[in-house]
This record gives C-alpha cells, structure tokens and sequence, in this order.
C-alpha cells in the first residue's frame, strides 16, 4: 500500500506521515472491506499517533471483516 511505501521511505520522500494516514483512509472509501487497510491505519495510529483506542477500533473491524471472508456468509458483513 501507498501509506506502507511512504512511511518506510527515506527521510527524501516527498510526502510525510500524514500522507500516509490519508492514502489509509482513501484505501478505506474505495475499498471498505479490505481489511489489510483497516489493519494499516490501526498500525499507524498505534505506532506513529500513539492513540491506541483508535487503533483497537481500526483492528476490530479488520478482524471483523477476515471474519465475514471467513464465513463466506454475506449477511454477517
């Protein structure tokens, strides 16, 4: 993911960590069921934000949607 490549660039990359949180969240608005994104933006809220009630917020619904994969059933999504 685009948030991935930006914050393990070099200190010479054009684009800072607030760059990478908005390529999460529009990752998030294209695609709502990709969990990989819901997992990247908890990461970066835990690791860079230090906010770690937003994180668990982020990962639950990843969780939530490897469940629904899992399940195959789509009324649980």
């Amino acid at each position: 993911m685009r948030g991935d490549l930006i914050q393990l660039g070099s200190e010479a990359c054009p684009y800072g960590l607030e760059d990478a949180r908005q390529s999460y969240q529009h990752a998030i608005k294209v695609s709502p069921d990709y969990s990989e994104a819901w997992d990247s933006l908890g990461h970066f809220y835990d690791a860079v934000l230090d906010d770690e009630a937003t994180a668990r917020a982020h990962f639950a619904e990843a969780e939530r949607l490897r469940a629904c994969v899992r399940s195959r059933r789509a009324s649980l999504c």
